[in-house]
């Protein structure tokens, strides 16, 4: 058991008694009451009937007693050999866990020093080990998780006495992401009134399962309110809805067009209960009278990833009408490049669909650049047999020549067109999604 170093609340103290008789058999009685002596000989004199006992005596003591786990030690090992005095942080570890063994005698010559836990040798330590303390990571070579297992250190022929250790599987830490895919059949001429029914696949790619939160966000309105699109709206599931990474689940909108409703821009908005993962779909544009573009399904787009080391263009949350949606900041007057992985589904997940197999243009536009963007630029701007199941890259690179620093936002619609391997016809089917944009300062 490692050291009592301080007296504290809840500290359990082991009696003189049980180490004296942990000894025996080591040391000689002679021995073991010069030891006792030793130890607490000098204290005993120094309390007599009435005295308050302090801390400072306490600690003492127990100084005392790390002090004869050290000789204990010693006396156990092999003469000579390493001493093996504690593990730290405890006695308890996980696969991955920096483990730091306490004790003498260690070599961190390379090939010199091997430590066996419960039969792995570990003969590579971490920097800052020395002939005091070994440091490593605890390794993922154990069965039966979890266990306790034996840990002692070998310098050359001579070993240390073992510690046990409790030894526990490696505990997964949260990361991914949450993708959003349009799953909006057509939905014809919209009328005020009518109900229309709109959907989404939300998949967790995450590695442990995620808690989400769905809400619907409307924005672009003309003739009506979001009060009005909100109380004709209903969304399912309802409440708090746990997603396992490969079983995504649909999301539905059945919304109702509200009276003296012109346009309305619908977008889904996810959000993990835990505030680690957040992504809202494409922005979907009703308006009254017309019907509305719908991007096909075989055609997905994973949320974009922009690293740490960018400096004119970063992620954000821009607020259109009110709404927070994921989007992409361009310093003003600068040039940035946004990465864009699209996704060609395997037909499979699509079935009664044309092939997703064939030939890809991709463009780009700002919807309404009003002198302040540039016309952006896709690389590559296609690829031809492309396989089904597949993926591919694009850089889009957009240019900010807004010299007024407007914060008006507008969006950034990326387009997918198929058609058949080694056609010239028009296009068969399309995919796009709308990322809001904006200019940005600092």
């Amino acid at each position: 058991m490692p050291p009592t170093i301080t007296a504290s609340p809840g500290n359990i103290v082991v009696p003189m008694s049980t180490i004296l008789q942990a000894l025996d058999g080591v040391l000689t009685p002679a021995e073991r009451d010069a030891l006792l002596g030793a130890v607490v000989g000098v204290r005993a004199d120094q309390v007599q009937p009435g005295d308050l006992i302090t801390a400072q005596f306490v600690n003492s003591l127990l100084e005392d007693i790390n002090t004869l786990q050290l000789r204990v030690a010693a006396l156990e090992g092999s003469a000579g050999g390493p001493v093996l005095v504690r593990i730290e942080p405890s006695n308890e570890t996980a696969v991955g866990d920096l483990l730091t063994l306490i004790g003498s005698g260690f070599d961190i010559q390379p090939g010199k020093t091997t430590v066996l836990m419960g039969g792995v040798q570990i003969s590579a330590f971490n920097l800052g080990s020395d002939s005091t303390k070994l440091m490593f990571q605890v390794p993922d070579s154990f069965t039966g998780l979890p266990k306790t297992v034996a840990v002692s250190v070998k310098v050359g022929d001579r070993g240390s006495t073992s510690l046990a250790c409790l030894v526990n599987p490696l505990v997964p830490q949260q990361g991914g992401q949450v993708v959003i895919e349009p799953t909006t059949p057509a939905l014809g001429t919209i009328i005020v009134g009518n109900t229309y029914p709109i959907s989404w696949q939300v998949d967790s790619q995450t590695i442990l399962p995620a808690t989400y939160r769905f809400a619907l966000l409307f924005t672009g309105l003309t003739g009506s309110t979001v009060t009005a699109w909100k109380t004709a709206a209903i969304i399912a599931p309802t409440g708090d809805q746990q997603i396992t990474r490969g079983a995504p689940i649909t999301v539905t909108a059945n919304v109702k067009v509200p009276t003296g409703a012109s346009k309305a821009t619908i977008s889904l908005d996810v959000t993990s209960t835990d505030g680690l993962f957040h992504n809202t779909s494409s922005p979907l544009d009703l308006v009254v009278g017309q019907a509305p573009a719908v991007s096909d399904p075989r055609v997905t787009f994973d949320p974009i990833s922009i690293g740490a080391a960018a400096q004119t263009v970063r992620k954000a949350q821009i607020t259109v009408d009110g709404a927070s949606l994921a989007g992409v900041q361009i310093k003003f007057g600068q040039t940035g490049v946004i990465p864009l992985t699209v996704r060609l589904q395997a037909d499979a997940e699509h079935p009664g669909t044309a092939t997703a197999a064939g030939d890809y243009t991709y463009t780009a536009v700002i919807e309404t650049p009003a002198g302040r963007w540039a016309a952006p630029i896709v690389a590559p701007t296609g690829n031809t047999s492309v396989a089904a199941g597949s993926t591919r890259s694009l850089n889009l690179t957009v240019q900010n020549t807004d010299a007024g620093t407007s914060p008006i936002p507008t969006f950034l619609k990326i387009s997918v067109a198929h058609r058949p391997p080694g056609s010239a016809a028009p296009a068969d089917f399309t995919s796009f999604i709308r990322i809001p944009i904006q200019g940005y300062v600092s």
